[in-house]
């Protein structure tokens, strides 16, 4: 020891300065072994991270307290017996290295990272302030300190969105308060601080269709955030695959709460369907189908129903959902919402018909979703009634509209020059008069259905 800081500093002035040169590297070992805190912290070896710095001091506290009791040990043996002749030569060695061994030994892990945040070298100091290493520090000061630090990156949620470095953070945050809920027996953890770090990621989880972690994280949630979580990813999921492996996790996580969840998107989505403008392919596909891309978003949400009958029957969950009553429920409200949305939008009156688009997304639910379904008239008398009265109405625009259709071809051969006019043609078009005139006074006949008024829905929209 007493050699050691002359050959420190001759070794690590002798290095010039490279990380791998044998002097450095022999000067940063005797400055660690001679408990030289201040020498050891100006090799390269140390001073170029955060990590490597407060290591020294750590390791160089830990061993000045060591040798500390040591020499009170050695002094003690020097007063009580003369069996020890090398003691006294040790007590006089240990008072001349006393002052820096009780300076080292009485450091605190406070003043550790408080000279760190202070540190002479530039890029110590940034680091000091990194979320990983004040998680460090919090996690050596103990549970108030993590609390503390828990409630300032909650704070600065808002402040690492958009950054390139916000997924790195969020998953950090969320796993620090994980472990902090799950390890740390803590009365005063803020749990609201964790909750809201869990959902910020689990967020961040579903934007990325991350579907198989969404609901293990939303799973640690309180049951309205993990509900908002759970329906924001079903609202945006229009692929079958991906439908069906988010199900597979909520169910497998919380299934009595994923009838709810499916429920509430598909009404969600009803009222409001978010159409993102960059979807090509929900565009090309409402393209081709002739209807509008707002109202393929609302009819295909309606296959949740189905599917997630069928993944609880694989997984061997009992679903507390009736399937077929709830899309035919679906499909009802879905049918008119759209009819009321057309007219409400049309200037042309009270008596504007429906746009083509929207019939030929009333005909296109109707195959999809009510035509084959079967329901117990005795016990679903409403939905039974109202889907039964839908598919009146639409055979009746059928047939308008292939009256219309035979008309047509009857006028363009009479433009043609046919005469006298076929006698098929007129029987014909008789034919298809008659049978629009039926159903259309079978619409007329209705009692209930898809006339009964919506809650949801005023006076004057029904009217209309």
């Amino acid at each position: 020891r007493a050699s050691a800081p002359t050959a420190q500093a001759r070794a690590l002035e002798g290095g010039s300065g490279s990380v791998l040169t044998t002097p450095v590297v022999e000067g940063s070992i005797l400055a660690v072994l001679g408990l030289g805190l201040d020498l050891s912290l100006s090799s390269p070896l140390v001073s170029r991270s955060w990590e490597d710095a407060a290591w020294a001091h750590f390791r160089l506290m830990a061993d000045a307290r060591a040798a500390a009791e040591r020499a009170k040990h050695r002094k003690r043996q020097a007063q009580t017996s003369a069996l020890y002749p090398h003691a006294v030569e040790n007590v006089a060695e240990d008072m001349r290295f006393m002052p820096e061994l009780e300076r080292l030994a009485q450091l605190e892990p406070e003043d550790v990272f408080r000279a760190l945040g202070e540190s002479r070298v530039e890029k110590v100091r940034r680091c000091a302030a990194a979320p990983v290493h004040r998680a460090q520090r919090a996690l050596v000061l103990g549970p108030e300190a993590l609390a503390e630090l828990i409630l300032e990156l909650a704070d600065g949620l808002d402040a690492a969105a958009g950054s390139a470095e916000e997924p790195w953070f969020l998953r950090f945050a969320a796993h620090l308060s994980l472990y902090a809920r799950t390890a740390l027996k803590f009365p005063d953890l803020p749990r609201e601080a964790c909750d809201a770090l869990l959902l910020a990621y689990a967020r961040h989880l579903a934007e990325g269709r991350q579907v198989r972690l969404v609901a293990a994280y939303a799973a640690l949630l309180p049951p309205e955030p993990r509900a908002r979580t759970m329906i924001d990813l079903f609202k945006g999921l229009q692929s079958p695959s991906e439908r069906r492996r988010a199900l597979e996790t909520a169910l497998r996580w919380f299934p009595n709460d994923v009838p709810t969840m499916i429920l509430d998107a598909v009404a969600e989505l009803r009222a409001a369907p978010a159409v993102h403008t960059g979807d090509a392919r929900l565009a090309e596909r409402a393209s081709q189908l002739g209807v509008k891309a707002a109202d393929l978003l609302r009819l295909e949400a309606l296959g949740w129903f189905d599917l997630a009958q069928e993944v609880a029957e694989v997984l061997g969950v009992e679903l507390a959902l009736d399937a077929k009553l709830e899309a035919v429920h679906a499909g009802n409200c879905l049918l008119r919402t759209i009819f009321l949305e057309d007219t409400a939008a049309d200037d042309g009156g009270a008596g504007a018909g429906a746009s083509a688009a929207t019939m030929a997304a009333a005909q296109l639910l109707h195959r999809r979703y009510l035509a084959e379904v079967e329901l117990d008239a005795a016990e679903h008398l409403s939905s039974a009634l109202e889907a039964d009265d839908w598919r009146i109405f639409l055979e009746a625009h059928e047939a308008f509209e292939a009256w219309r259709g035979v008309l047509s071809q009857c006028q363009a051969a009479h433009l043609a020059g046919a005469d006298p006019f076929p006698a098929d043609a007129s029987e014909a078009l008789k034919a298809a008069a008659e049978a629009a005139r039926n159903a259309i006074f079978d619409v007329f006949k209705l009692s209930g259905g898809w006339l009964l008024p919506d809650p949801s829905r005023s006076a004057s929209e029904l009217a209309a």
